[in-house]
């Protein structure tokens, strides 16, 4: 059963995002619109539902009004800073010495939206304000903590995680399935996995909670990737994991993911409340049996 309180969540993601984002009419406006563009209306929030779920099942109880201080505000800022990394990342993605791709949830592509090179600023400008934003005073946090939740970002994101796992789609040739699934630990899953250690982090999880709380992300992030790649079989597109594993294993290997998940969550019950994570558990399990998503019908982006 999802938790009712799910929807206060995104309530504060998205001012999260508006507060850790400037104006659209702060200069130069083509950059700051291109970034908004990207970040609003958005998707799911997968990764910040993963990262305050971990919060969450780690001992940390968010409060229904935007916190001020204390790892509450950490978690927030965290599960900003992991969105601005997502958004930038699907910039670049799409540009044309990428993807090439022309649309994204129903709307033009930032680059077509936009313009190439405002496409390109925007990205790099939105994974710099995720860190920016993230590094700003906390009152009520050891600094030690703080440290820890951006070096979970940073080593996500870089060469050995997001960065290189593009690198590799892009120049693989996808023949076997070990490369496929390296694809997919660093391309999509090394976020979601420091998404679920940046949550727990900031709630101050211990050493065997933490070690729980990775191995969730670790398995729900290849989950993800996996039916993702058959709902893009269905559609008709390219889905390199199905196509060397079948659609039948690949169904398998999601529910088995999915499975283990659930078993670390039975486990995390008695440390806090693991209804998001459950959330995100049953988004991936919904996604497998879906052939596209929705498409978000028009540009939405809130207050200044």
């Amino acid at each position: 059963m999802m938790d009712q309180r799910a929807n206060e969540w995104k309530v504060l993601v998205e001012e999260a995002l508006r507060r850790a984002l400037p104006s659209r009419e702060a200069e130069p406006r083509v950059l700051h619109q291109a970034m908004r563009y990207a970040v609003f209306p958005g998707g799911k929030r997968f990764r910040p539902l993963v990262l305050l779920g971990a919060a969450e099942a780690s001992g940390l109880r968010l409060p229904a009004e935007f916190p001020t201080e204390g790892p509450a505000l950490l978690a927030l800022r965290g599960a900003a800073a992991v969105e601005l990394v997502h958004s930038y990342s699907l910039i670049h993605d799409d540009l044309p010495a990428m993807d090439d791709a022309s649309e994204r949830r129903g709307l033009p592509t930032c680059h077509v939206a936009f313009g190439e090179d405002a496409a390109i600023l925007a990205g790099d400008a939105l994974l710099n304000q995720a860190f920016y934003h993230l590094a700003l005073p906390l009152p009520g946090v050891d600094p030690g903590r703080q440290l820890q939740v951006i070096e979970e970002l940073g080593r996500a994101g870089g060469s050995e995680g997001l960065v290189g796992g593009q690198m590799m789609d892009m120049r693989a040739v996808l023949h076997d399935l070990e490369t496929v699934r390296e694809i997919f630990r660093r391309k999509t899953g090394a976020l979601i996995r420091a998404a679920a250690r940046m949550g727990a982090i900031a709630a101050g999880a211990d050493g065997e909670t933490l070690e729980k709380i990775t191995s969730f992300g670790e398995d729900l992030g290849f989950a993800f990737q996996v039916a993702d790649d058959l709902k893009d079989l269905k559609a008709g597109e390219r889905a390199p994991y199905p196509a060397l594993a079948g659609p039948e294993e690949a169904a398998r290997e999601v529910e088995e993911r999915l499975g283990r998940c659930r078993e670390r969550l039975a486990a995390l019950s008695s440390r806090g409340n693991t209804a998001l994570l459950e959330q995100a558990v049953e988004m991936v399990e919904r996604w497998r049996e879906e052939e596209a998503e929705a498409p978000i019908p028009h540009y939405h982006d809130p207050l200044h």
